[in-house]
């Protein structure tokens, strides 16, 4: 019961009535003991922040989880289809475990962080905000039909058969332009960085944990604070008073949690999804021919082109990419003489990877050919198809 003031320091039981060092406790002490506001003004901004930055931990998860329905479904299921079936029936179809346990893992991931930040979307997401309630998902998780992670259109053209998605860029929206990038700007912003801001930007589909300002709480962020705490001791029954060096974990904070991570391009285009009725419906080239009038190639660049393209993945891959083309251009309405490729990866930002492919159709094809180049390499996929008996169906209603 009597404890000697000089081995007080021995016994363990004592250190469980120490005051609990985190970052609330930081926050708090930061708050009393410097009065000064204009003082370190990344730390305070860190902290006030702190909780939002633990949810970019788990973007990349987000991401890789749309990419892998994409690359399931893209031009593979219709839209009727993809608002029935959930992400558990997926899991039931999947022949690999491995596979089921991702979706899982992702899944719970894109749940947690739609619970914190649903709110805050709801009320202050602005162009991203779900307005109709019947879009505004309570959870998004495995009883979720795969339709609401799928975006088929970009948020300024959508029409109210295309809401599904909204919730999903929003999501991704708020995370990388509210939490990520208004953060990575300010700061550039108050230490007057002397770099080019272009280094230090990244396309959305490359985006890794590196490129956020996040961390593992547990793992990296709380030791560093326990290595700045200083702990005094009041009295022989172990009382105990924490000082920080604030000036040394501002510092720590930047080199290892702000200094040179990247603003994130946002482009909801690089998200959307085409589903098959998008990609065969009569209605879509329709409204193509309207905003963006159209023209028959040339034979001989046609022939050069399907030449070139020497495989069905070939041909395939660039079809994909026309469809995405031709889906946007049929609703913002470009110019008909923009280059297909200049528009893809100068307007969209599409990646080099994701091209046209053929070197000619590069040079000669612009956007009032879209429709007769997706219509000839349509034509001779199914050709080729039909030579290594495949079967292929192209839509004559289209064509």
């Amino acid at each position: 019961e009597h404890v000697a003031p000089d081995g007080s320091h021995t016994l363990n039981k004592l250190w469980r009535y120490r005051t609990k060092v985190d970052i609330d406790h930081l926050s708090h002490m930061l708050d009393q003991t410097v009065t000064d506001p204009n003082k370190y003004p990344i730390l305070r901004e860190f902290l006030r922040k702190e909780p939002q930055f633990r949810l970019l931990q788990r973007l990349p998860a987000i991401l890789e989880l749309h990419s892998f329905l994409k690359s399931k479904f893209h031009r593979r299921i219709s839209r009727r289809d993809a608002r029935t079936l959930t992400l558990r029936d997926l899991k039931q179809q999947l022949h690999s475990t491995e596979e089921r346990q991702k979706i899982s893992r992702l899944t719970e991931d894109l749940s947690f962080v739609w619970q914190q930040v649903r709110s805050d979307i709801f009320n202050f997401g602005g162009l991203w905000r779900p307005r109709e309630k019947e879009h505004q998902l309570e959870n998004m998780d495995e009883d979720t039909p795969i339709a609401y992670f799928l975006p088929s259109a970009i948020p300024r053209v959508l029409k109210d058969t295309e809401l599904e998605g909204i919730c999903f860029l929003a999501l991704v929206h708020h995370l990388v332009e509210t939490v990520n990038n208004n953060f990575v700007r300010w700061y550039r912003s108050k230490v007057e960085a002397e770099r080019d801001p272009d280094e230090l930007e990244i396309c959305l589909s490359q985006v890794t944990a590196l490129h956020l300002v996040t961390y593992d709480y547990r793992q990296e962020l709380l030791p560093l604070i326990l290595s700045h705490c200083n702990c005094s001791s009041m009295n022989s029954e172990s009382e105990k008073v924490e000082a920080y060096d604030f000036e040394a974990l501002e510092r720590q904070f930047i080199e290892r949690f702000v200094c040179y991570k990247s603003v994130v391009q946002f482009k909801p285009e690089e998200l959307r999804f085409s589903s098959f009725t998008d990609v065969c419906r009569k209605e879509i080239h329709e409204k193509l021919m309207e905003k963006v009038q159209q023209e028959e190639m040339l034979p001989s660049v046609g022939n050069q082109v399907v030449q070139q393209l020497t495989d069905v993945a070939s041909l395939s891959t660039v079809i994909r990419v026309l469809d995405d083309v031709i889906g946007i251009a049929a609703s913002v309405g470009p110019g008909s003489n923009v280059s297909i490729d200049e528009y893809l990866h100068e307007v969209l930002h599409f990646p080099l990877e994701r091209g046209l492919i053929s070197s000619t159709a590069r040079v000669q094809c612009q956007l009032k050919h879209v429709r007769s180049l997706w219509r000839l390499l349509n034509v001779e996929r199914g050709r080729r198809l039909l030579r290594i008996k495949k079967v292929y169906c192209i839509s004559t209603e289209i064509i």
